[in-house]
């Protein structure tokens, strides 16, 4: 059985000038989320106020707490090496992520899949789902921050896929 990996990304905007900000992703069966910030590289200047104004994240934290796009290109690569990755926003998420790949010079393709593929293959979803999610919601927020959003799809899937079990991250 592959393993499986939850991500989200956040932007500096949804335009087409726009560029990855934040990468977070977990392993189904892990507790630990790995979220990083991106420093952008210089030839991404670009910058919406209004995605500033979602995800709280301003440029200037980028250029100071940020790593390179190469180092998190490399560090989500190994990461999740083998992996079947998911995300809530796999268009999205996977446009930004071949940008971070293509920006870092890797040759590597990821593949980023519809997570509600997964949920829908993997458990039986009934009139639990809706209760599911809005606890979802309720216990990681704020969103639009890169890490609690992958916080929120692992407690979605693992509420669903065993109904028995605590499944706070």
């Amino acid at each position: 059985m592959k393993r499986i990996v939850v991500i989200d990304i956040e932007a500096s905007g949804l335009q087409s000038t726009g560029y990855p900000i934040e990468i977070a992703w977990c392993s189904t069966d892990s507790c630990a989320v790995t979220s990083i910030l991106i420093r952008p590289s210089s030839t991404w200047t670009s910058w919406d106020y209004n995605a500033e104004a979602l995800h709280g994240i301003s440029r200037e934290q980028l250029m100071r707490d940020g790593v390179s796009v190469r180092d998190a290109a490399n560090i989500f690569s190994t990461a999740t090496f083998g992996a079947e990755i998911y995300s809530d926003a796999p268009d999205w998420d996977q446009y930004w992520l071949s940008l971070l790949l293509s920006q870092a010079g890797s040759i590597l393709t990821k593949n980023v899949n519809n997570f509600d593929a997964l949920i829908s293959n993997g458990a039986h979803i009934d009139g639990r789902f809706t209760d599911i999610k809005k606890q979802a919601y309720l216990m990681h927020a704020p969103r639009h921050r890169a890490g609690n959003d992958v916080k929120r799809l692992l407690y979605i899937y693992r509420s669903l896929a065993d109904p028995l079990t605590n499944h706070d991250v």
